[in-house]
């Protein structure tokens, strides 16, 4: 808010052009974006399978936000650094929070799922986060925050109301995997829904 003050005080004595408004707009999205991920609430963790070939020990914490980001920590770097340690990927998931996160799968086929407020159930390939994390772990570049959309995504139907009108989408709260092969979601609707995501 003061940045956006500050940006129409210094416009309504003429002293700003495009490019210098494109550039502090650009800036407070910024800082908005910083401000939003350090006071983000966790709704749900899940522990990441160790690599192939290692201990049975998680290798990942990760995380899902009222950002709707999901946030990967090495499990490594909380134990060095305790508090305030950063994520080592970080990527926006879904618009509004993101309430719940599950893995659902075996070896290859193995995947992270999440379900979120705008209705929709995102899930990403665990091999191909695991060579992102790979990726970002050798290059300081990126910071670990990176445009990753989902191998799949599944979204919720909106419920009719009185005379066929539609209500809202209903938000993803819970996600389980059945033995079966099947992925659970229960939401806003008060339904539980099969998912068949083979």
């Amino acid at each position: 808010r003061a940045i956006m003050v500050a940006m129409e005080t210094a416009m309504s004595f003429g002293c700003c052009d495009g490019q210098y408004e494109e550039s502090v707009a650009s800036y407070a999205a910024t800082v908005l974006e910083e401000r939003l991920q350090e006071t983000s609430v966790v709704f749900s963790t899940v522990f990441g399978p160790p690599p192939v070939g290692t201990n049975d020990r998680p290798a990942y914490l990760i995380c899902s936000t009222s950002t709707g980001h999901i946030s990967i920590f090495l499990m490594r770097e909380i134990l060095k650094t305790g508090r305030g340690c950063k994520p080592a990927l970080l990527f926006k998931a879904h618009t509004g929070a993101a309430y719940t996160l599950c893995f659902h799968g075996k070896g290859d086929e193995l995947m992270l799922f999440s379900g979120g407020d705008d209705g929709r159930i995102c899930g990403w390939l665990w091999r191909r986060v695991q060579k992102t994390l790979d990726t970002v772990k050798t290059s300081s570049s990126s910071g670990g925050k990176l445009d990753f959309p989902p191998d799949c995504e599944y979204a919720c139907e909106q419920v009719r109301g009185a005379y066929g009108s539609l209500g809202p989408i209903p938000e993803v709260n819970s996600l389980a995997s059945a033995e079966t092969g099947e992925l659970l979601s229960g939401g806003g609707d008060a339904a539980c829904s099969v998912w068949d995501v083979t």
